[in-house]
């Protein structure tokens, strides 16, 4: 946060601002305006300058309105007073002084200031007089337009930013493009009402004539242009090629942000023209720059953004710098991010020619002090070896002298990369073994732990101590991470299934350990195990030590799809951080979100039809309160929900903001969200933002938090918010958890808190026995677990209670031989997918507390999260 200057300084500096000499007032200006540059809140002061906003002294002025646009956001109140005399001065007859008044203006984002900068805003954009005015105007219009948008579209805005591009001043045209870019990529309007090349080859022309006027055209102004440049889509091969060519000089320009903007309209025009580009052609061009960026005398921030860039065009393009791989050799004052990235490359251009070199190279960063460098070294010396089979006998020898060198991390390194150069070559570098059991003692990370496990049970057979080993494994598998638990597991039964006349009772001890762990995958994988051994071990045998897949030589290789989604934003953040903009951008919109609107039909009917058209994405409505107390308490008078607040975001977390909610569901079955803020800082508050991250069904907030400007130390904020559901935005993952952010003045803070899996079931009546019966056997696959926590009238009453629709019971003879009775419960339950979820649940009377659970669902991840959900009904009493 900002330091206030010293009481003393400020009544100092509060007397010069009142002196009747100009020059003391001029003084004191500066002096205020050096105290705002190096990071001091001046804001204070602020009613003591703004008295001298109508001074006829033009620095005087400047100097104010300098002021203004910094503090404006903090004091807008007092700012929105001063708009009588920035529309005056907007007529100003000095144009540096109408400039600053429409950029101050634009500055103070309410609306109540919207409606004083029209007409000044208006007579700017068509000042002939100066082009600095025009700029100003152009930057002020994408200002507003986020403030009061109907106000700016009313006033023919963006028809005139669009006349702007006409501009014979290259500066101007600069700053209508940045500015319509703006305002198309806030998603305020629809992507058609925004046309940069309306006017054909005539904006072209001139667009490409303002990047080339190096005395008119500053080099941000080339980088907003190139931009816009980048979106152009020619009717013509030769049109586009024409325009790549009248561009590519911007290659040797010195401002990184230029080379990447022209690159980007190269490799772009490379894909839209596919079939009539040579492609060995424009790569010779690109790749020099690329290398001067990551080379030459750029900061490293340059160059990691570089780097990261390079990796997405070295997947599309594997020979683009296939003869430059010395260039990311890792320098001694390379910063990690830096080193980390270089070797990332290094392993997308590894061939037979240059393995040799670069073994060499990894083997050097392996002996390094950075432990996290050293063990991107390790890992990398074994994909080489897998990536290129030639060089794996010279990447197995580093790697045994790697091992004998003792080093803790770097042998831990080392048993992982092993583990994946068996699986890609079975019975090859078998010597390793030996090096590898010799550093058992050290193991403490799982990773490496789980590696050499399946190691002795791959290869138990060839290890004469290998029960010895697991059986000093088991002894800790309590203790042990669930990763481990289930590689010790698996590489026991592989042991038997070797060895089975002297491992019997190792098997045993492991069986039993996993049968009782609390961990439910081990705790079904241990039964599986049990259950394939006792029916056919030759099932097992095949199951267990049968052929696995290859591993793969990918590597760290992009999706595809993603790929071709990045190549098209080559030098944005969406290339720096391998995501696409909607996976860290709020409420980003493709051109493809926009719906058009058709004026002609409309209507109740129509509206209607579309909220019917949208099945799977509900949003439902709830009373929307918020309420706020000073004291800490919140309001009595406000109905509090049954269920309890958990805490989603502790205070350390989020700079001393605490933040506890809950999950409600209403009687009509909508569901919403309620949360408390709480300030547990000595100092006030303010700036709340907040919002669900990707989440597995597309969980996410249907409002903003309303939290007033200033919350006081103690004092907490309490809202009420819909929740929406879009499982089709959802990542996939099957989680049962949603991570939430928290934003504040104080800075961004991340909590989690458990998915409210109720709401992602939709009340329905029950199927009939033949519907059931028909969806059970449609679906071939199920998921199967064991489940201990109660008797069968107790777990059906929890599972009716939970929404499940009881369907029938059925009672059969136990197939064990034991004279036992199954009885067998159906259920289902329908998702807000509208996918049904089948269930049986089996008791058998030889163990009344323990029920078999299968699910069957065309949705995978429901299944998972089923599991989850009646897991959480049962063993957790709920």
């Amino acid at each position: 946060m900002s330091k206030l200057p010293p009481p003393k300084e400020v009544n100092e500096l509060k007397a010069e601002l009142r002196s009747p000499t100009k020059e003391t007032q001029r003084n004191a200006l500066r002096k205020v305006i050096a105290s705002m540059t190096v990071g001091r809140d001046v804001s204070n002061l602020f009613s003591e300058v703004v008295r001298l906003i109508s001074s006829p002294n033009a620095d005087i002025k400047k100097l104010v309105y300098l002021y203004v646009i910094t503090n404006a956001r903090n004091q807008q109140d007092k700012a929105v007073l001063l708009a009588g005399v920035f529309v005056k001065d907007a007529m100003h007859g000095n144009s540096l002084i109408r400039g600053l008044a429409i950029r101050t203006m634009s500055s103070v984002q309410v609306d109540k200031m919207t409606k004083h900068i029209v007409e000044g805003l208006r007579k700017a954009l068509h000042d002939r007089s100066d082009a600095y005015v025009r700029r100003c105007a152009a930057t002020a219009v994408a200002k507003i337009f986020a403030v009061s948008k109907a106000r700016m579209e009313d006033a023919g805005f963006l028809h005139d930013l669009h006349e702007l591009l006409l501009d014979s001043n290259p500066t101007v045209i600069a700053a209508a493009v940045c500015a319509l870019n703006e305002i198309k990529v806030s998603g305020l309007v629809a992507p058609d009402q925004i046309n940069i090349f309306r006017s054909s080859s005539m904006a072209l022309n001139d667009l490409l004539s303002a990047i080339g006027d190096a005395q008119g055209c500053n080099e941000w102004g080339q980088a907003y242009i190139l931009e816009a440049l980048a979106s152009y889509e020619a009717e013509s091969f030769e049109k586009a090629e024409l325009m790549v060519t009248r561009i590519l000089s911007k290659l040797q320009h010195g401002n990184a942000a230029v080379v990447m903007a022209t690159i980007r309209i190269v490799v772009n025009f490379m894909e839209r023209w596919n079939k009539h580009v040579n492609h060995k052609t424009y790569c010779a061009k690109i790749a020099p720059p690329l290398i001067s960026l990551v080379s030459g005398g750029a900061d490293f921030e340059i160059r990691y953004v570089a780097l990261r860039n390079i990796r997405i065009l070295l997947q599309k393009y594997p020979d683009l710098l296939k003869s430059n791989v010395k260039v990311f050799f890792v320098k001694y004052n390379d910063p990690i991010y830096i080193k980390m990235e270089k070797v990332e490359i290094m392993l997308q251009l590894v061939t037979y020619e240059n393995a040799r070199a670069i073994i060499s190279e990894f083997n050097e960063y392996a002996q390094e002090v950075d432990v996290e460098f050293v063990r991107k070294a390790v890992r990398a010396i074994g994909f080489t070896a897998i990536k290129i089979e030639s060089s794996a006998e010279e990447c197995a020898g580093v790697l045994s002298s790697l091992i004998k060198s003792k080093v803790n991390y770097v042998v831990q390194e080392c048993i992982i990369v092993v583990r994946d150069v068996f699986r890609k070559y079975p019975g090859r570098y078998e010597g390793l073994i030996s090096l590898l059991c010799e550093s058992l003692d050290t193991l403490d990370e799982p990773e490496a732990k789980g590696s050499m496990v399946w190691i002795i049970g791959e290869y138990a057979e060839k290890i004469e101590n290998a029960d010895e080993l697991l059986d000093d494994f088991m002894d800790s598998f309590e203790e042990e991470p669930p990763e481990v638990q289930l590689s010790i597991l698996t590489a026991v039964v592989k042991l038997f299934l070797k060895r089975p006349h002297d491992t019997q009772e190792l098997l045993q001890k492991a069986l039993q350990a996993a049968s009782g762990s609390d961990v439910p995958d081990v705790r079904d994988r241990g039964y599986v195990y049990w259950r394939l051994l006792s029916v056919d071990p030759q099932a097992a045998s095949s199951v267990v030590i049968g052929m696995k897949d290859t591993i793969s030589d990918e590597g760290s290789k992009l999706d595809q799809k993603l790929i071709h989604e990045l190549i098209e934003k080559i030098g944005t953040l969406a290339s720096v951080f391998h995501k696409p903009p909607d996976a860290f951008i709020q409420d980003y919109k493709h051109a493809d979100d926009f719906i058009e609107e058709d004026e002609e039909s409309g209507g109740e009917e129509e509206i209607e039809h579309n909220v019917e058209d949208q099945q799977g994405l509900p949003q439902f409505e709830t009373p929307d309160y918020h309420h706020y107390t000073a004291g800490g308490h919140v309001d009595p008078t406000v109905a509090a929900p049954a269920n309890e607040y958990t805490v989603w975001c502790k205070a350390e977390q989020a700079h001393g903001i605490e933040l506890h909610g809950r999950f409600i569901k209403h009687d009509n079955g909508s569901f919403c969200v309620d949360v408390t803020l709480t300030n547990t800082t000595g100092q006030p508050a303010g700036g709340f933002f907040m919002q669900f991250d990707v989440n597995s069904f597309g969980i996410s907030l249907g409002d903003t938090l309303k939290a007033p400007d200033s919350v006081p130390p103690g004092g907490k904020f309490q809202q009420l918010m819909p929740l929406t559901f879009n499982p089709a935005a959802g990542d996939g993952k099957k989680q049962n958890s949603i991570r939430v952010a928290l934003k504040s003045n104080f800075g961004v803070g991340y909590g989690v808190t458990g998915t409210p899996m109720a709401a992602l079931f939709i009340p329905k009546v029950a199927l009939s026995k033949d519907q059931f019966l028909n969806v059970w056997k449609s679906i071939e696959g199920e998921t199967q677990f064991a489940l201990q926590g109660g008797n069968q009238a107790s777990v059906d009453a929890k599972l009716q209670e939970n929404g499940y629709n009881f369907i029938a019971k059925r009672s059969d003879a136990s197939e064990d031989g034991l004279n036992a009775i199954q009885d067998h419960y159906y259920y289902n339950v329908t998702t807000i997918t509208n996918s049904i979820v089948a269930l049986e649940v089996a008791f058998n009377s030889m163990s009344p507390d323990v029920c078999m659970v299968s699910i069957r669902t065309s949705s995978a991840e429901f299944a998972e999260l089923t599991k989850v959900h009646i897991m959480a009904i049962i063993e957790g009493g709920s």
